[in-house]
């Protein structure tokens, strides 16, 4: 969706600093307040690790919550290990991810003047620029990456925190 000069106040006043590299409004909220931008995959220059971006105050904040609960600690010491679908999936999802990303950067030709460096970390960083993509950096990137196109770990918090209520 596109983004207009409003969306772009509105994200502001949600992060309190103005974003770089918004590209669009992936999801909006019943009230059509921006819930989750997808921004450049290069930014000044320089890769971005996420591609989509949570910016509703209300939800990053029950995330927070979430993960200060030593959540990614048990995803990545308890749960990843032991469930082996849930590995495939979260595996799956970091690659769908970079698939995705290098789409928009093909889409958008933003390879021409790039560092060969930082196109390789591109096409091999996962979700937050993980290389091991059995990990989980942030829940907040995770539940955005869910939103707009589906992702295990997001998928999870929602089911266990019902967060899509706040929507």
């Amino acid at each position: 969706m596109k983004v207009t000069t409003q969306d772009l106040e509105i994200i502001s006043e949600q992060l309190g600093r103005k974003p770089d590299g918004v590209c669009e409004i992936s999801v909006r909220g019943k009230d059509q307040r921006p819930i989750v931008i997808r921004v450049s995959p290069i930014v000044r220059g320089k890769p971005f690790p996420n591609l989509f971006w949570l910016t509703d105050p209300i939800i990053k904040k029950e995330i927070d919550k979430i993960e200060s609960s030593g959540l990614i600690k048990t995803l990545e010491n308890e749960l990843i290990p032991n469930d082996i679908d849930l590995k495939e999936k979260l595996i799956s999802d970091h690659k769908r991810y970079i698939k995705l990303r290098m789409n928009y950067i093909e889409a958008d030709s933003q390879l021409e003047d790039v560092s060969p460096v930082y196109i390789e970390a591109l096409k091999t960083k996962g979700v937050g620029g993980l290389s091991d993509y059995s990990r989980v950096r942030c829940l907040h990137m995770h539940f955005a990456h869910y939103l707009v196109d589906g992702n295990c770990i997001g998928e999870w918090i929602d089911k266990k925190y019902d967060i899509s209520r706040l929507l």
